[in-house]
């Protein structure tokens, strides 16, 4: 293995690493979610799967529309729904991240699975091996329609966050 493939793993390892563990905190913050964990969350609660398999299931589901979309995948793309999906219920099930009921606390842990995650996506996006689902969508979707892409990310997150909150989420 050259030095570059062991640089391409050790970043995108690390960044699906961190994304899980930035789920799993702002999951047992009790204090607020991406839009997109509301909806994991949401179906997690309807069906009785994880929030890893939830995350794995609308992954798949978003990349399925975005290669009918004509986007393109990279090892990265398909890296970004599984390793943090399973990720995402290992470290759960380890319970090594605490649970809080306390506002303020719960308020420092969101803010603390923010900063996680802006690492974790920088950290999967330096390899340049794909974006993750959610992006690659947004981007089919600006190329298939010409719309800013600001307005269809807003519009995408708006949809998770309502879907996931009549699921329960």
């Amino acid at each position: 293995m050259n030095k570059n493939n062991l640089k391409t793993i050790i970043y995108l390892t690390l960044g699906y690493v961190l994304t899980a563990v930035a789920v799993v905190v702002m999951v047992n913050s009790n204090a607020g979610l991406s839009p997109w964990d509301v909806l994991h969350q949401g179906l997690s609660k309807t069906t009785g799967m994880t929030m890893g398999q939830a995350s794995m299931l609308v992954g798949v589901i978003v990349i399925m529309v975005s290669v009918a979309l004509g986007d393109n995948l990279g090892w990265g793309t398909i890296g970004n729904i599984f390793v943090p999906g399973i990720l995402i219920d290992v470290i759960n099930n380890m319970n090594i991240i605490p649970v809080t009921h306390s506002l303020f606390l719960g308020m420092i842990m969101t803010v603390l699975g923010l900063v996680i995650m802006a690492f974790a996506t920088v950290s999967y996006l330096i390899p340049a091996m794909g974006c993750g689902p959610r992006d690659g969508l947004m981007i089919a979707l600006h190329k298939k329609t010409g719309k800013s892409i600001g307005m269809l990310r807003a519009i995408m997150e708006i949809g998770a966050v309502i879907v996931g909150y009549l699921l329960g989420g």
